[in-house]
Order: structure tokens, then C-alpha cells, then sequence
């Protein structure tokens, strides 16, 4: 089972739970709340994880979206 999978399980209706990682990668571009370091069934190690607040919309224009224009158009 991946980790993808397993922060699923963490999550409550409504939610989204990221990993470090990921959290790391787009720092820039939302709002997190610090939930815990826990233990991830199938991993060696405790994770933080966090729970996603909010998308910050001046990070949105730094990635934008490449090739979607048709998508974006509608």
C-alpha cells in the first residue's frame, strides 16, 4: 500500500491530509495546519502530517496551468 493510500485513511470527510513532502513542495501555494507526527501502518518511521487549510491565490500564478488553456476557457 502506498502512503497516498494510508493519509487517505487519516482523512475525515471533507479533508485532505498531505506528507511532509508534499506540504514542502508547495509551501508556497497553500495554507497547512500542523496536525501531528504519527505512525503510518507500513512505514518505519512516525510522518508529519498536515491538514490543508487553504490554497493561497498569489502562489496560484507562479505555477500556472501549462496546455490547459481550453480547459480554462469554459
Amino acid at each position: 500500500m502506498n502512503l497516498a493510500a494510508r493519509l487517505l485513511e487519516l482523512a475525515h470527510a471533507g479533508e485532505t491530509i498531505l506528507s511532509d513532502d508534499v506540504y514542502r513542495a508547495c509551501v508556497s501555494s497553500i495554507e497547512v495546519d500542523h496536525v501531528a507526527t504519527t505512525a503510518i501502518r507500513g512505514f518505519a518511521n512516525e510522518m508529519p502530517v498536515g491538514k490543508l487549510r487553504s490554497l493561497r491565490m498569489d502562489g496560484a500564478a507562479e505555477h500556472p496551468l501549462l496546455g490547459r488553456d481550453g480547459e480554462v476557457a469554459r
